[in-house]
């Protein structure tokens, strides 16, 4: 098994679940299998490259940007509704 595409695939996952980076690498760093040994040295590179692999994969990059839409659209109904009354 390919244990770092492993972690990019799971991150890629989490992602696409609303998990952020730091969640991501920190779920790495803490469960990612022999990870001392495997990147011994540059374990902290090895995460944040992972995880800044992860937030470029497409499925990521679309789930991103519909919760962006979707938050514009809840600010600007609630901007509408609070306006001034009419009535």
């Amino acid at each position: 098994m390919d244990v770092s595409k492993a972690d990019y695939m799971i991150g890629v996952d989490m992602a696409r679940k609303g998990f952020s980076p730091d969640q991501i690498g920190r779920a790495i760093e803490q469960a990612s299998p022999e990870l001392p040994t495997r990147k011994a040295g540059h374990e902290a590179d090895y995460v944040a490259r992972t995880v800044k692999a992860v937030f470029t994969h497409p499925e990521v990059v679309k789930y991103q940007q519909e919760q962006a839409k979707e938050a514009q659209q809840r600010s600007s109904r609630r901007e509408r509704d609070s306006g001034p009354s009419l009535g």
